[in-house]
């Protein structure tokens, strides 16, 4: 049995070993009902996966018809048993994430216990694990299609995995405003326009497969998917991005201030990605997303922890391990402080956690560089 087939094998004993473990919800989680189990159970009904007035409630928020498709099986079990699985696969998932980020190699046990106090202490894990969000696994996907190369990423011919975790991912677009213009930068440069249009061919023909559960179900989906999505992009809401939050300050002329917020993540996440490569490209990108997006929420952070679990992981100067360490814990009392005795924190006031994370992350990579040099002023590590 060779490697691939081992770790399917693993990978799907664990999952239904969590499935066994965790604990039966009373009722689906909201998210996930509205987002994946609710569309999917219309489908496999024969019914529209994309109204505006679903059984299941007034809220309309069906992912892109990708992840419908993909998942349409999850409409045949009861909303519990499938919001259990899906958690499952996010928390396996992620931590399969945290392996690879160690290059495949058994983490330190000082290590493994920061890690997991800093996932599941991290405020915005209960939000997203309670409404059953899709950005942890988003981030365990990001993180397996440029880490799980042998031969480094991108491959010169892609795996048809790899094309199916970048069609997956555009599940949420509003998540890889930063990372997909990475991904096609990078593979221009090192495969030319050939091997970034023999990628966009692959990714267009698991698109398709994708597909084919919502035309066999109900052909004519993709009417309502164009109601939904107007209808949700009509939809005021007071998110924690700076486009949103500038917006409602300033009116239009937040677009112009939040512009070249945009335009400078963009510039330092293409930097990255030319410069350092896939995986710190990758990193970067996604850390950066929360700011530089027009729409996210806070369960949307979790896309900072691989950065700091990899910093973790790989920084090799004790100063600048604790500097990390007591910097993101210093972000996180800052979140919990105002959440004690107040259970009506608007998920808009959140809007200053990416840049206070992002800039301590930043800090501590300039004093790594710092302390790894010589006394020649030669770099020891990156």
């Amino acid at each position: 049995m060779n490697r691939t087939k081992i770790t399917l094998l693993i990978v799907g004993l664990a999952i239904l070993g969590a499935i066994l473990i965790l604990p039966a919800a009373s009722e689906c989680s909201w998210d996930f009902m509205h987002s994946v189990w609710g569309p999917a159970d219309l489908l496999v009904a024969g019914q529209p996966p994309y109204q505006l007035h679903p059984y299941y409630g007034p809220f309309v928020a069906p992912r892109w018809p990708q992840n419908i498709g993909f998942n349409f099986w999850m409409g045949w079990p009861p909303c519990p048993l499938s919001a259990r699985l899906w958690l499952a696969v996010e928390l396996i998932g992620f931590a399969a994430a945290a392996w690879l980020l160690n290059d495949r190699r058994k983490p330190l046990p000082w290590q493994v216990g920061v890690m997991v106090l800093f996932f599941f202490l991290f405020p915005p894990l209960f939000m997203h694990i309670q409404l059953g969000q899709f950005s942890l696994l988003f981030a365990a996907m990001m993180v397996w299609l440029v880490f799980s190369p042998a031969d480094g990423f991108p491959p010169a011919r892609m795996p048809w995995h790899l094309a199916l975790l970048v069609v997956l991912g555009a599940a949420k677009p509003q998540l890889c405003v930063l990372i997909y213009p990475g991904l096609l930068a990078l593979t221009i440069r090192q495969h030319g326009w050939r091997g970034a249009l023999r990628l966009a061919g692959m990714c267009l023909a698991v698109l398709a497969l994708c597909l084919v559960p919502l035309f066999l179900f109900y052909p004519a989906w993709v009417s309502g998917f164009l109601d939904v999505t107007h209808y949700n992009l009509a939809a005021g809401f007071n998110l924690p991005t700076p486009f949103i939050q500038l917006f409602i300050r300033f009116g239009t002329a937040g677009i112009f201030y939040w512009l070249p917020i945009f335009l400078a993540c963009l510039g330092i996440s293409l930097y990255l990605w030319l410069k350092k490569g896939a995986q710190v490209g990758m990193l970067w990108s996604m850390a950066l997303t929360p700011i530089a997006t027009l729409y996210a929420s806070s369960w949307d952070f979790v896309l900072l922890l691989p950065l700091f679990f990899w910093m973790l992981l790989h920084f090799r100067r004790a100063g600048s391990r604790a500097a990390l360490i007591l910097g993101t814990l210093l972000a996180y009392v800052l979140q919990i402080l105002p959440r004690l005795g107040n259970t009506d924190l608007h998920d808009g006031s959140q809007w200053w956690v990416p840049p206070v994370m992002v800039a301590v992350y930043a800090l501590v990579w300039m004093l790594e560089h710092w302390l790894a040099h010589d006394k020649d002023g030669a770099v020891r590590a990156d």
